[in-house]
């Protein structure tokens, strides 16, 4: 006979002597109890679990048969352990009904990182991301922890600060609008590394020079100025051209091109190469210029009764849609310099007024501006420092300088003789260089506040100035 049958029969046994003895109290020190019933004096007969036996009789009964770890079924039932592993105060079978994470929207349980952090393992790792830090996934890489982005043993740092680590840049084009180049270098996007003249430094690290092609006793000769003496070049000219400052296009990235006839030409300083496609047809040069705004050469090129604007990258021509001031636009007319990429210009058209060319709108310049014969070939010296600087003759010649928004008087007096744009020599190491006849000429410099003389005894006999013609001899052929 099973116990559970023993059981059940003591307690039937129990209910009949209590209804036989009577109504005495036998329990006196139970209050809850008169009688000893089923579980006898100070213990309750109650079946709080509704498993059909008063509850005292429980734990000899095995109320879960089929389950060798449990006789009751207890909170989970029977087949299903009550234990609580986690420790969370709550038998494990409970915890997918009980939000132990309520300010956690994502998490009901705290589960490896707690709540409010989450368990994920974004990085494939195999562990929770909360607990990346406290591992070394680069046990043989005493400068990281983790494999990052470039993996252990490679560092993540971002050394040329292009705003991605470097193991990655020789995958990405770091110079997208520059084809020879997808990478920075040592120079810059849209500049090139090459040492051409094989000094053994880049050949934008070399010191900018003025080149002139000057004319003399029958021949032409080039020559470069660095700002202390001159040096006749080897360099040949390309054949059968007349290449001067009435053929310059612009300096882009320390190259200089030249129109001349049908042709575009590229100097570097070191040889001149012919730069395929199409040149745009008219009065292409110094006098249709415009000015070189964010790397492209911008062009007012009459042709065939009306003009057009022109860009050019180093590379090609491009037609350029742009509502541009009536007047005599042009370098040699009305060009005042280039200030932080904006090219100005005084426009004459009935009276004279200062426009800013952006490289897509035309804006006029509110302000007063240098009564005179203002504008390139008459008065432009050159832009250093930020300011435009002009000599304008209006009565008498007064010295100017214009950073994009006013004009202002500059204090002292220039070199006496031809100064303006005939007698350009150059612009290098923030100083302006001018060749200047008066009697004789004399090369000067000019900071910005005074004119200095510049001692040279290499200076070349000739047509030596001018980055207009009209104004000089033109041989000015680019800084670079």
């Amino acid at each position: 006979m099973k116990a559970s049958h023993a059981v059940a029969g003591l307690w039937l046994f129990s209910i009949l002597f209590v209804t036989a003895c009577g109504d005495s109290d036998l329990c006196p020190d139970d209050p809850a109890k008169t009688q000893a019933g089923a579980c006898g004096c100070g213990v309750s007969d109650a079946d709080a679990n509704g498993n059909g036996v008063p509850d005292c009789f429980d734990s000899a009964i095995d109320l879960c048969p089929a389950d060798a770890a449990k006789t009751t079924p207890g909170t989970c039932g029977c087949g299903v352990s009550d234990a609580d592993a986690n420790s969370n105060g709550v038998p494990d079978c409970r915890d997918g009904a009980i939000d132990f994470c309520p300010a956690d929207a994502a998490k009901t349980t705290p589960g490896t990182c707690g709540c409010g952090v989450s368990d994920a393992d974004a990085n494939g790792n195999g562990v929770p991301d909360c607990l990346d830090a406290a591992i070394d996934f680069c046990p043989a890489d005493a400068a990281k922890t983790t494999p990052g982005t470039c993996g252990c043993g490679v560092s993540d740092a971002d050394a040329n600060g292009n705003g991605v680590p470097d193991c990655l840049d020789a995958s990405i084009d770091l110079c997208p609008n520059d084809p020879a180049k997808t990478q920075a270098g040592a120079c810059g996007c849209g500049v090139s590394d090459a040492d051409a003249n094989g000094n053994g430094t880049p050949d934008c690290f070399d010191p900018i020079k003025a080149w002139h092609w000057v004319y003399s006793g029958g021949q032409s000769a080039l020559y470069a100025f660095d700002g202390t003496s001159w040096a006749l070049s080897s360099i040949a000219m390309p054949a059968g051209t007349n290449l001067s400052a009435n053929t310059l296009i612009g300096v882009i990235g320390r190259k200089a091109y030249h129109a001349y006839q049908s042709t575009t030409w590229q100097f570097d300083g070191v040889r001149w190469t012919a730069v395929p496609g199409t040149t745009p047809s008219g009065n292409l040069g110094a006098m249709s210029y415009v000015g070189v705004i964010h790397g492209k050469a911008y062009h007012w090129i009459y042709n065939g009764g009306s003009s057009s604007m022109y860009a050019f990258d180093g590379t090609t021509w491009t037609p350029v849609t742009t509502t541009t001031p009536a007047g005599n636009l042009g370098g040699g007319a009305s060009y005042l310099g280039v200030i932080n990429d904006v090219a100005y210009h005084a426009i004459y058209s009935g009276q004279t007024a200062v426009f800013a060319f952006d490289g897509t709108t035309w804006t006029p310049v509110a302000g007063t501006r240098p009564a005179g014969n203002l504008g390139g070939e008459q008065s432009y010296l050159g832009v250093i420092n930020g300011k435009a600087y002009h000599y304008v003759y209006s009565g008498q010649s007064q010295l100017w300088s214009f950073d994009g928004t006013a004009w202002v008087s500059v204090a002292g007096t220039p070199p006496a003789g031809n100064l303006n744009a005939g007698s350009y020599i150059g612009t290098l190491g923030n100083k302006l260089f001018h060749w200047i006849y008066s009697g004789q000429s004399v090369l000067s410099s000019f900071n910005g506040q005074a004119w200095t003389t510049v001692p040279t005894a290499t200076t070349p006999a000739g047509n030596l100035g001018g980055i207009f013609p009209a104004m000089g001899a033109g041989s000015f052929l680019g800084e670079l």
